[in-house]
C-alpha cells in the first residue's frame, strides 16, 4: 500500500524537535468512518475514528494518540490532502448566504485552502487578547474530543484549557462573550499571513451572492 508524507502547516514537540511531518495511508473509496464510544455524531470523534486508520509518526503504526496530538488545523490539513486524493484538486460547494439567505455556489481548489507550514512554530504563543497578555497552546484533537456534544459551554472550556496564563486572571465564573470571539479569532485567524495557534484555512470573502459579499469564514471550529 503507497504511503505518503504530508508537511503539517503546525507541527508539534517531540522529544526537544519540532515534527510538522506525517506518514498517511491512502485513503480507500467509499471508507466507512467508525462510531467511537457511542458519539457517531460528534465531528472530532469521527475525524479521529478515520485518521487513527491512516496517520503514523516517525515510523510508528497509526495510532489513536497520533491523531489526538495533532492541532486542529494540522487535522483539517491532513483531511484536505485525503480529499484531494480522492476527488481531484477542485471543490464545489452549495450553501446559503447568512446575510440574504440566497443560494451561493462556491468553486474553490484544495491547493488555495491548504497553507504553507509556519516559519516559526512554538508550542506557546504570547499574545494581547482583548486587554490581558496571555500565553496561549493550541487546540488540539484530544481538546475537540472532550468537548464534544457540550453545545453549551464548549467554546469557554477550550478557552480555559487553552489558555495557560493570563495578567489579568480570567475572571471565575462564564467567560464574557466579547473575549471568548476574541480568543477563537486568535486560534483560527492568520494576521499578515501569520499562523496564529494552530490554524489552518480560510474560505475567501468573494462569493456569487449579487448583493452583497459573505465576510471571510474559517474553516476551523
Amino acid at each position: 500500500m503507497a504511503l505518503s508524507s504530508i508537511v503539517l502547516p503546525h507541527g508539534f514537540s517531540e522529544s526537544d524537535r519540532w515534527v510538522n511531518t506525517v506518514v498517511v495511508r491512502p485513503l480507500p473509496a467509499m471508507t466507512k468512518v467508525p462510531c467511537r464510544r457511542g458519539a457517531c455524531s460528534a465531528p472530532a470523534l469521527q475525524v479521529t475514528g478515520l485518521l487513527e486508520r491512516l496517520v503514523s509518526m516517525a515510523g510508528d503504526e497509526p495510532s489513536t494518540c497520533a491523531v489526538r496530538r495533532l492541532t486542529a488545523g494540522d487535522r483539517e490539513a491532513i483531511l484536505l490532502h485525503l480529499c484531494r486524493s480522492l476527488s481531484g484538486d477542485r471543490l464545489w460547494s452549495l450553501f446559503d448566504c447568512p446575510e440574504c439567505g440566497e443560494r451561493v455556489t462556491l468553486e474553490l481548489a484544495f491547493s488555495d485552502l491548504l497553507v504553507p507550514p509556519a516559519a516559526h512554530p512554538a508550542s506557546e504563543y504570547h499574545v494581547a487578547v482583548d486587554g490581558r497578555h496571555m500565553r496561549l497552546r493550541a487546540v488540539f484533537g484530544a481538546d475537540l474530543e472532550s468537548v464534544s456534544g457540550d453545545t453549551g459551554s464548549a467554546a469557554e472550556s477550550l478557552a480555559r484549557a487553552c489558555v495557560l496564563e493570563s495578567e489579568p486572571p480570567l475572571p471565575e465564573g462564564l467567560l464574557p462573550k466579547e473575549l471568548i470571539e476574541a480568543l477563537s479569532a486568535r486560534w483560527r485567524v492568520r494576521p499578515a499571513g501569520r499562523h496564529s495557534a494552530g490554524c489552518q484555512v480560510f474560505l475567501p470573502a468573494a462569493t456569487s451572492c449579487r448583493f452583497r459579499s459573505i465576510p471571510e469564514i474559517s474553516s476551523s471550529r
